[in-house]
């Protein structure tokens, strides 16, 4: 037993170093090394180690095979049971412990691995590659804080600066491509809250209201012929209509023109189609006046004293309107007040030309002329009341709804009440009704315009603009990418 201990302690000082060893190579096999300098230092390093190891165990070995305890039974001993164990060899296993003055046993080092684009310490950047990488893999994403900015409410001409930065910068990559979609529909949106194809809103009004105007041209001016030629009906009746569908399409277009050439917004455009209709309508009153003067002695003669003024009063309209549109600045809201004082002054003209007619008025000449004072003096003053008020569309539509039920409710109100009372042949009947009627419309609509700034004030707002059909441009990305333009109609308040 005594024996035992010498032969293990001469056998852990051994142990111990090839445990010092075993985790010095698996260290070194773990952790790479940059360069070579780093490379030789740790291979040194690690050999010094284990040289000293296996020094630390000769000396304890021999340490413990001259302990002066075993010393008197060194000679009863034959020879040892357990051997002294030599010292482990200390050829490295890996690169890490490769002796560096023995060439056979290092084996190469790895070839350095490459910094990255960023890491200051690359030689060489990666080379660019040409093709664009899929969405959300590009180094800077210049199209999301477009969409962001547009959905923040940011004004429409900065998310347009945005998105034509990005297509700027990326204009073959994904960013480039969806900014150019985005831009195509953005000017979509923008043009058709224009009219579309036609432009600014009232443009597309314009164009059928100058359309039907050069239908009723070609229908007075081709009856006119017709008649005064005493030309075949039938062939009067198919030049007629030949006639007025060139003429149609023809004006209709024309007055697109004039739109464009004019540059006319909604309102100048609206106020073009307007003149139109209220000229047309003074130039009834003028044909009477006209008939009654001039009185022709022919059947043509007859039907053009009544037919051309009409014609004639339209383009005088058209052009009043024209002029105020370039000399002043309307809106919708402006013109539909124009138009709602004229059909006011219209009403109330006609109410006075029954009074006179009571009153035993000769001559058709005096009622045409008081009809046509009330058109004009509704036109005039509600276009002055027009740049006084600052309505929406809505308000005034809110203002003539009340005209209606003001006139309405004034008329018959005055009749029931004459009724319940009872009169003579001295009661003026007729100028009390139409005179309720008349306060009783333009009452309503102070009243409804009234009622529509009251609740202005309480935050409940009426509809800014009117219905309009509108051809809307625009375009669509399809599976491949590529720009595909659409047209389509649609309705926009």
């Amino acid at each position: 037993m005594r024996s035992f201990f010498p032969a293990l302690g001469s056998f852990l000082p051994h142990l111990c170093g090839v445990m010092l060893l075993a985790a010095a190579s698996s260290a070194g096999a773990q952790t790479p090394v940059a360069d070579d300098g780093a490379r030789k230092a740790t291979t040194a390093t690690t050999t010094t180690t284990a040289t000293e190891n296996a020094e630390a165990a000769e000396t304890a070995n021999a340490a413990a095979t001259t302990d002066p305890a075993n010393a008197d039974e060194a000679p009863t001993e034959t020879t040892p049971t357990t051997p002294a164990t030599p010292p482990p060899p200390t050829t490295p296993t890996s690169p890490a412990t490769a002796t560096p003055t023995t060439p056979a046993q290092t084996t190469p080092a790895p070839a350095p691995v490459p910094a990255a684009p960023s890491d200051p310490a690359g030689d060489t950047p990666p080379p660019a590659t040409t093709t664009t990488p899929p969405e959300g893999t590009l180094a800077t994403d210049t199209f999301s804080p477009c969409i962001a900015l547009a959905k923040s409410g940011a004004p429409r001409d900065d998310v347009t600066a945005c998105l034509a930065k990005a297509e700027r910068l990326d204009p073959e990559g994904l960013n480039g491509v969806r900014a150019t979609a985005a831009l195509t529909m953005l000017e979509a949106i923008q043009t058709g809250e224009q009219g579309g194809v036609f432009g600014d809103p009232g443009r597309l009004e314009l164009v059928g209201v100058a359309g039907v105007f050069g239908v009723w041209n070609a229908i007075a001016i081709g009856t006119t012929a017709a008649v005064t030629a005493e030309a075949d009906p039938g062939f009067s009746f198919l030049g007629i209509a030949g006639l007025a569908l060139v003429s149609g399409v023809g004006f209709g277009y024309g007055g697109y023109l004039l739109g464009e050439a004019a540059e006319l917004d909604e309102g100048g455009a609206k106020l073009v189609s307007s003149g139109l209709v209220w000229g047309s309508n003074m130039g009834i009153a003028a044909a009477t006046i006209a008939a009654e003067n001039l009185q022709p002695e022919t059947a043509g003669g007859s039907l053009a004293v009544v037919l051309l003024p009409v014609v004639a009063m339209g383009y005088v309209g058209g052009a009043v309107g024209f002029g105020a549109a370039k000399v002043g600045r309307f809106d919708a809201a402006q013109v539909s007040m124009v138009n709602s004082g004229g059909a006011l002054g219209s009403f109330v003209g006609g109410m006075v030309a029954i009074n006179m007619a009571e009153r035993g008025v000769e001559g058709v000449t005096p009622y045409a002329l008081t009809y046509m004072a009330g058109n004009a003096a509704g036109l005039v003053g509600f276009g002055i009341l027009s740049n006084t008020l600052d309505l929406s569309w809505g308000e005034t539509i809110i203002g003539d709804l009340g005209m209606v039920a003001g006139g309405t409710a004034g008329g018959l109100g005055m009749v029931g009440a004459l009724l319940i009372i009872g009169g003579d042949s001295n009661t003026p009947f007729v100028a009390l009704t139409t005179g309720a009627s008349s306060l009783g419309a333009m009452g309503g609509y102070a009243a409804g315009v009234a009622a529509a700034i009251a609740l202005r004030s309480r935050g409940v707002e009426a509809p800014a603009t009117a219905f309009k059909l509108q051809f809307n441009t625009g375009a669509i990305l399809d599976r491949t990418g590529a720009l595909v333009s659409t047209m389509g109609l649609r309705f926009n308040l």
